[in-house]
């Protein structure tokens, strides 16, 4: 079966998922942006799989009316693959809400199931930020996006979503979720294995001697910066404590400017590093930092959490309680977990794993035992076939 699989952002797990049911006999056509400004896996093409990388320009999120344009482009690029490639089913994740349209009415005109794999709430985003910016038009913006969204969600032939709170917010606004299931997203535990701190990456950046707290991945004002702030300042007298900060998120340039106003010399800024070496950066972390404001844990599960269960790394993880992340993390004993941490308090817990490094290794492994349980990519592929297997056979039976 031909399968195009839209990824925008083009994700390590999302990757995987093509390469495995490539495997399993699929014909899979990964479509994704090199320009979204995410941490990225391996997307060259191989037998079965054929990545392709769409052209969009640059794509500063800071800047809407940029952004709004290069996912336009990526939209009706994306649309115009459908027309060509004819695939018999298209799944859609972390796609903008602009280009998700264009797709789903691209298959909707050829009548291709269209699945939704529901990674974040976007419209819920979307209101949450432009609120904050630009007050009642931005709320008036989010509603004409929400509209969107729910439409995708009401016409898609299935939903993969990726926490049951997503289901729960389609029977809010009314949508039916008798097509929706959950799959939880997961890590490469293949890629991602635990390896010793003293490697190429922290031998490069002179991590080796210190103890260091790691944030990896994508970092947005969503996450709250400012706690990675105040937590250096509280550190800033233990010389033996570094925060890393690996990321290309927007927030970088807040950082950038406080490190250099309060002479935080204990920050080290860093650019995303090439993907095969991610297993090095994250062993370069003896504690991994998740950051999620409460107002974003609605709409967003943060899957960096998964990366560090594989690391076997503990976690220090600031984030509401009923977040699906949070609850495993508590469930599992994989790090310490709080949902109203200030920076002295988030300098406390780092301090406390320091001091205890029986209690770090105790958690990083607990995460990875759950990694080693549950992200194996043949189990979350089955799952995926399974879903689209059904999908396209009751389409086909009601079009009969």
């Amino acid at each position: 079966m031909k399968l195009m699989l839209i990824d925008y952002a083009g994700y390590a797990f999302a990757a995987d998922l093509s390469v495995e049911l490539a495997r399993r006999g699929w014909r899979v056509t990964h479509v994704y942006t090199s320009a979204s400004g995410s941490p990225q896996g391996e997307l060259s093409s191989r037998a079965g799989v054929e990545f392709v990388d769409v052209e969009i320009g640059a794509n500063p999120k800071a800047d809407f009316i940029r952004r709004w344009s290069a996912e336009h482009r990526f939209g009706l690029a994306a649309a115009e693959l459908v027309r060509n490639k004819k695939p018999q089913i298209v799944m859609a994740a972390d796609t903008p809400l602009e280009a998700l349209r264009r797709i789903a009415a691209a298959c909707r005109r050829r009548r291709i199931p269209f699945v939704l794999w529901w990674q974040d709430i976007l419209s819920d985003a979307m209101e949450s930020i432009l609120r904050r910016r630009f007050g009642a038009p931005g709320r008036g913006v989010a509603c004409y996006y929400r509209g969107i969204e729910k439409r995708c969600l009401r016409d898609a032939a299935a939903v993969i979503a990726v926490s049951p709170h997503f289901v729960k917010r389609m029977e809010e606004w009314g949508v039916p979720t008798a097509h929706a299931g959950v799959i939880p997203n997961w890590a490469p535990v293949e890629h991602i294995t635990p390896l010793n701190k003293d490697n190429r990456f922290t031998r490069r950046y002179g991590l080796v001697d210190s103890f260091v707290l790691l944030y990896s991945g994508t970092l947005g004002m969503k996450q709250n910066p400012q706690l990675i702030v105040d937590a250096a300042k509280y550190l800033a007298t233990e010389k033996d404590v570094r925060l890393a900060v690996v990321s290309e998120g927007v927030a970088m340039p807040f950082l950038q400017q406080e490190k250099q106003k309060h002479r935080l010399d204990n920050l080290l800024l860093l650019p995303l590093q090439p993907y095969r070496e991610l297993p090095e950066v994250l062993a370069g972390g003896d504690v991994h930092l998740v950051l999620l404001s409460p107002e974003a844990a609605r709409f967003c599960v943060p899957s960096k959490v998964w990366a560090s269960f594989c690391a076997a790394r503990p976690l220090v993880a600031v984030l509401p309680e009923d977040n699906d992340a949070a609850r495993v993390i508590r469930e599992i004993g994989a790090g310490i977990v709080s949902a109203n941490a200030d920076g002295r308090s988030l300098a406390e817990a780092v301090l406390r794993l320091r001091n205890d490094p029986l209690l770090r290794q105790q958690m990083g492994a607990a995460g990875r035992r759950y990694a080693e349980t549950f992200f194996r990519i043949e189990k979350a592929a089955e799952r995926f076939e399974s879903m689209l297997k059904q999908t396209a056979e009751s389409i086909h039976r009601n079009r009969g």
